[in-house]
């Protein structure tokens, strides 16, 4: 198995991989962790964004080729608060 990519695996992060040579290995390691670090009033928010990408990421974070993440960012994770810094923005912002 070889790394997949995952949006909102954290809070300020737009996409990160997860799996061998990963800091977390599935998202299942990363729910575990929020789970006992996280307060419970941030669990509903970040387990609905967190999510594998499903369409193809260009191979960098260039300034040219993020715009295309954030496009398809857009089209994945529909009614996403992500600002361009974090998805605790607008009603969240008091999670």
């Amino acid at each position: 198995m070889k790394p997949r990519w995952v949006w909102h695996l954290h809070h300020d992060t737009l996409a990160e991989k997860v799996g061998p040579g990963c800091f977390y290995k599935s998202l299942a390691d990363r729910q575990r962790n929020i789970c006992e670090t996280k307060g419970p009033s941030e669990h509903a928010l970040r387990f609905r964004l967190m999510k594998y990408i499903k369409g193809k990421l260009p191979m960098s974070y260039k300034p040219t080729r993020y715009k295309l993440i954030v496009r398809l960012h857009a089209k994945e994770c529909r009614n996403c608060p992500w600002d361009g810094g974090t998805i605790f923005a607008g009603k969240y912002a008091c999670l």
